[in-house]
């Protein structure tokens, strides 16, 4: 069976890496799709996704593009998911959206719910009840856990996993996204985005409770720039694409080191505001280091956010993972 290759393309910036690099691409995630409170489906302008289905249906790749509550907001999640009748009807709108376009399924991400595990999937069980006996793929991205949720209440970064009921939407669905990303994060102090060690505690958990055919590891194209006091306090933190990490690098004249237990690479500096700045983010080398995590838990693929932020020299390494060669 083919390695999954899922990379999700938010705008446009990612569309020439998409038609450079499609014969390494399984499946492909545009996004701009949101479901309001109301149960509408907003639909941003950019990226296009007709012309990223076009595209995807001439080269082979599946086109299965990202619909999200809108905002991220547990308002908007509470809204649609709480009234079953708002509920079944934000899901058959979906479907049929799908069905309208021609699209090859779905992929959706609700974050945000803490409390409505179980509408959250009932939601998806509809939505996979509509989809997938016309042959359609429904996809779902959950946050990473690595224990079962706590039933907590409070706006934590532990909550924001808890409205995944792991097992439940893993039988639903084709596949099942782990976003192995934001461990550390723009708010919290500096440190790999996406660990190794903490992925493969992830998926031990994931795997014991999702059929691993169906799991998919999201890794990130990413990383975060912190500048810190001199207490070790983050003042201000920002996302960076690869190339800003690059530029940012050479501008101050400093040398990539490797972190060994997250796989992934980091720098510093002192910049004129007289903070010292610190900079996690993925090269090549990096990504290539943790995609054996994908054959060793013997999982259908990885995903990646997001296309157009990437090393460039990452698609020769996802194409010698996909199909390595032969030993001597």
């Amino acid at each position: 069976m083919s390695k999954v290759v899922f990379p999700w393309l938010p705008g446009n910036q990612g569309r020439a890496s998409f038609e450079e690099h499609a014969g390494q691409i399984t499946h492909i995630s545009p996004t701009g799709l949101a479901i309001a409170p109301d149960g509408s489906i907003h639909r941003a302008e950019q990226p296009d996704i007709g012309q990223v289905a076009e595209t995807a249906r001439a080269k082979g790749v599946l086109c299965v593009p990202l619909v999200v509550n809108q905002g991220f907001s547990a308002e908007s999640a509470a809204a649609i998911l709480c009234d079953p009748a708002k509920r079944r009807e934000a899901a058959d709108r979906l479907a049929q959206l799908v069905m309208d376009n021609g699209w090859d399924g779905i992929n959706l991400d609700f974050e945000g719910p803490w409390a409505f595990r179980s509408e959250y999937a009932a939601f998806v069980a509809r939505v996979a009840d509509r989809l997938r006996p016309q042959g359609k793929l429904v996809t779902v991205d959950v946050v990473a856990q690595k224990r079962p949720p706590t039933g907590q209440a409070e706006a934590t970064a532990l909550s924001w996993a808890e409205p995944y009921d792991y097992a439940a939407l893993g039988s639903l669905v084709d596949l099942f996204i782990v976003m192995g990303y934001d461990y550390h994060w723009r708010g919290g102090p500096p440190g790999p985005v996406g660990p190794a060690w903490w992925l493969e505690e992830v998926l031990e958990y994931t795997t014991h409770l999702v059929p691993a055919e169906k799991v998919v590891l999201g890794l990130p194209f990413y990383g975060y720039h912190w500048a810190v006091d001199e207490t070790g306090k983050t003042v201000q933190g920002n996302y960076v694409p690869y190339a800003e990490a690059e530029r940012l690098r050479q501008e101050h004249g400093t040398f990539k080191s490797w972190d060994f237990d997250g796989l992934c690479r980091h720098f510093h500096f002192r910049g004129e505001d007289g903070l010292e700045h610190v900079v996690y983010y993925d090269d090549a080398a990096s990504i290539a280091r943790r995609l054996p995590l994908a054959d060793r838990f013997r999982l259908a693929g990885v995903a990646f956010w997001s296309l157009g932020q990437e090393d460039p020299g990452v698609w020769a390494e996802i194409a010698a993972w996909r199909s390595p060669a032969p030993p001597a």
